[in-house]
């Protein structure tokens, strides 16, 4: 069988996701900007950014996906903080606005821009299709908030484009050797247990930055 955790967020992928992503897959260059372009779309309609990255790993398998899953993550993290920005600002405002996570968010980007952006794409208090939209309405410079999404979204894209690659590897290996998943199984906890433990050692860094008072930006 597969491992637990990728067998387990392999089987809430919705079908229509594989079967694009399956069909991206054998368009060539047309096919990853299609993919690319279906990425942001679906990241400004709040689809879970594990269904992408996950499907990116499984179809494309782990060097590329995590290339294409990157890509997209980014790009599509940046179309919401600029329609946040330019557009939508009162919308967020009304949506959000009463939220203490939004409240403490911006507190703490006056105080730290980059390295509470940072913070919430590692450790998040929104999710992430919810946090680009959220930090566009605060004082944060796009440039910083795209370096600092780019570097803070990579140890989840990795993560989620690996258990797609370990599911499609699975697959594979079923059809001719068994499953054989105590070694993966193994990888698999030890990711799982690194991603528990840098949490827990960001948490306090991230309750301390929200607490502080307003300050001149940094």
């Amino acid at each position: 069988m597969t491992t637990p955790t990728a067998a387990h967020a392999l089987s809430r992928l919705p079908a229509w996701w594989i079967s694009f992503v399956t069909w991206t897959s054998h368009l060539g260059l047309r096919g990853l900007v299609a993919f690319l372009a279906a990425y942001v779309v679906a990241t400004l309609c709040f689809v879970p950014n594990w269904i992408l990255r996950l499907g990116a790993g499984f179809v494309f398998g782990l060097a590329k996906g995590i290339a294409l899953a990157a890509a997209g993550s980014v790009l599509g993290a940046a179309a919401a903080f600029w329609l946040s920005r330019r557009w939508l600002r009162g919308t967020v405002r009304r949506r959000w606005g009463a939220s203490r996570a939004l409240a403490a968010t911006e507190r703490a980007i006056e105080l730290r821009g980059a390295q509470i952006v940072l913070l919430l794409r590692v450790c998040p208090v929104l999710p992430a299709s919810v946090l680009n939209y959220v930090l566009g309405v605060t004082g944060l410079r796009f440039r910083t908030f795209l370096w600092a999404t780019c570097v803070g979204m990579l140890p989840g894209v990795a993560v989620y484009a690996y258990l797609g690659a370990v599911s499609r590897t699975e697959v594979a290996a079923a059809l001719h050797h068994g499953w054989g998943a105590g070694r993966l199984a193994l990888l698999a906890a030890g990711v799982l247990v690194a991603l528990l433990v840098a949490a827990e050692i960001l948490k306090p860094w991230r309750r301390r930055a929200a607490a502080e008072p307003a300050g001149p930006p940094r």
